[in-house]
């Protein structure tokens, strides 16, 4: 179970990863560099490696091609607002899943002690000044998780009945398995 949250919590941030992306080659090195975030020079008056800008794929920046200086500082506000929401959006998503990952963890050693009913405490959002707990409490038993097993193990049916098939066929001689 683990495994899958862990698996959701990579998708989450994979995917704000993958909106703009920064390449410049650096020159001490020569070597190509990747980063979701705008290096320190992008756009600023201070010289640096030209830097590409990708958004989905598409180039929509280049500091090689030279911009007014109202644009240039659009730009560039632009880029490093844009950090900022992704790192408030990425600590949110931390919080939940820190909280998703406790009450799962709860609810097996409570499974483990017997208990059929957890109790139910309410939990209070956490703010920006006060710490991220080490252990949050358990909400009810979660239907996410009961539809995710019930989806894992509808998974894990068809692609049992499908292995099955493949072999009664290839048995009886009906399908060839190509080679690897």
């Amino acid at each position: 179970m683990l495994r899958l949250l862990s698996l959701c919590i990579f998708l989450c941030f994979n995917t704000t990863a993958l909106a703009r992306m920064y390449q410049w080659v650096e020159p001490d090195t020569h070597t190509t560099q990747l980063s979701g975030k705008p290096p320190t020079w992008y756009r600023s008056a201070e010289e640096g490696p030209r830097v590409f800008v990708f958004e989905n794929g598409r180039v929509i920046d280049d500091t090689g091609i030279n911009v007014s200086v109202s644009v240039r500082q659009r730009l560039r506000q632009q880029a490093f607002l844009a950090v900022e929401k992704d790192k408030s959006t990425a600590k949110e998503k931390l919080m939940q899943a820190e909280r998703l990952k406790a009450a799962i963890q709860q609810k097996r050693l409570a499974e483990e002690a017997g208990l059929e009913q957890v109790q139910v405490v309410p939990v209070k959002p956490i703010t920006d000044t006060e710490p991220v707990p080490e252990q949050a409490t358990l909400v009810h038993a979660s239907t996410e998780i009961e539809d995710a097993r019930a989806l894992i193990a509808e998974w894990e049916r068809l692609r049992i009945e499908e292995a099955r098939k493949l072999i009664e066929s290839t048995a009886t001689g009906s399908v060839k398995v190509p080679d690897s």
